[in-house]
């Protein structure tokens, strides 16, 4: 395959993409994120901010918002991490209409979007920690926070290897397994319950890191199954022998 090919490849499954999750197939909390960002697009267009600055701006907006957290101020908290995301993804959407977003924009953007993530969930432990000390639910915080990076690879590891096998085999599998209608489900509970921490902390706690560490699991377990099932490709073993081979040669 050239690199011409490949590119329209790319452009296409991106373009699957867009249209996948367009605003009739997101939740609600979604519909209205999107309908923020698009109110202030006008502003944030007119900041002048590139979508690169605007991560690296939202990366420490969010740990602001950790330090809220840890001082026990978690309205704070959750309002600077909702800031942070509006900002960085309603920058990247607006140079998007603009045509001036790139696959990097994207990359980056996505990237630092989950370690914000991370670093939300390390803030909320600790302060459960300061609350409760070693509890129960500081326990299965830290479960959820082991599980986060896992959870969350699984989904693009699954991706990557599907366009690996097409681009070698000419095989197509789908990008992304039937459970990723569930999964924005969860993830919209798992909004509700941040919601619902600001007025009952604990009991917002409880839902929010048992739906994450429950599913996180889930999902993990689902995408092995459907690995196994779909992507034992006997092509898939002598291109592994022909790109070993090509390393050993350089």
């Amino acid at each position: 395959m050239n690199k011409l090919e490949n590119a329209g490849l790319i452009k296409e499954e991106n373009a699957g993409n867009f249209r996948r999750h367009d605003y009739s197939s997101m939740v609600i909390s979604r519909k209205i994120l999107n309908a923020v960002e698009e109110c202030l697009k006008p502003v944030l267009s007119a900041l002048r901010i590139s979508p690169f600055q605007a991560v690296v701006l939202s990366l420490g907006i969010s740990i602001f918002s950790a330090i809220q957290t840890v001082k026990g101020n978690w309205s704070a908290g959750f309002g600077l991490y909702v800031l942070g995301f509006v900002l960085s993804d309603g920058i990247l959407r607006a140079a998007q209409a603009q045509k001036t977003a790139t696959f990097f924009d994207y990359f980056l953007n996505g990237f630092i979007g989950r370690l914000n993530l991370v670093v939300l969930r390390c803030a909320l432990c600790w302060l459960i920690w300061i609350q409760s000390g070693i509890s129960p639910l500081l326990g299965i915080g830290i479960a959820s926070l082991l599980i986060t990076p896992y959870a969350l690879f699984i989904f693009d590891r699954y991706a990557a290897f599907t366009r690996w096998i097409r681009e070698e085999t000419e095989i197509y599998l789908k990008p992304e397994v039937p459970a990723v209608s569930l999964a924005n489900l969860v993830y919209e509970a798992e909004r509700i319950a941040l919601v619902l921490s600001l007025f009952y902390f604990s009991l917002g706690m409880w839902i929010y890191f048992l739906l994450n560490s429950i599913f996180g699991m889930v999902f993990m377990i689902y995408h092995i199954r459907c690995a196994n099932k779909k992507m034992r490709i006997d092509n898939l073993q002598s291109s592994l022998k022909r790109y070993k081979r090509e390393d050993g040669n350089k």
